[in-house]
């Protein structure tokens, strides 16, 4: 336990950290979701199949 961090490391490690909870949570459950207001415009016609989707993408992404 002789490791000695200095500040300018420890900033960066939490840097480090915080980006990647934001990349696994951003593309790991809402990926699927950010796809959806894009194709909004297009696919109005088919919000009752998505709304259909949805329950049964739920339990799997862990809602």
């Amino acid at each position: 336990m002789a490791i000695k961090i200095s500040n300018s490391q420890w900033i960066t490690i939490v840097l480090i950290t915080a980006v990647l909870m934001l990349v696994f949570l951003v593309f790991g459950g809402r990926a699927p979701r950010t796809q959806q207001p894009m194709n909004l415009p297009l696919d109005q016609a088919e919000t009752p199949q998505s709304q259909m989707e949805a329950p049964t993408n739920a339990p799997e992404q862990g809602w």
